[in-house]
């Protein structure tokens, strides 16, 4: 597995838990809703619609994926963190998985 694809699991990974966290987490929220596109409240639960909370809860989510990509790149001992490490090319991997 090469550096490149395990930034990209990482990305993946930081929208998917955000994304999560919103939703668990936003419906607990006592503020209204409103709606993304149009700012009008809406019911809780409704697709589209954001609390200060559930927002707050998905920044958290991403940056706890955020902060495991972190620690790998501790264990990893500092060899991935050049710019050149990050390219998407065919260079050794960087968290020495087996392909």
């Amino acid at each position: 597995m090469y550096k490149a694809d395990i930034a990209g699991i990482h990305r993946h990974m930081a929208c998917c838990l955000g994304d999560t966290f919103a939703s668990e987490i936003g419906i607990l929220s006592k503020s209204t809703p409103r709606l993304v596109t149009t700012w009008r409240k809406v019911p809780p639960g409704t697709n589209g619609g954001m609390t200060l909370l559930g927002t707050l809860a998905s920044a958290c989510g991403g940056a706890l994926i955020g902060a495991a990509l972190g620690f790998e790149l501790f264990l990893e001992g500092g060899t991935c963190l050049t710019a050149h490490d990050w390219e998407f090319s065919d260079s050794e991997s960087c968290f020495h998985f087996s392909d």
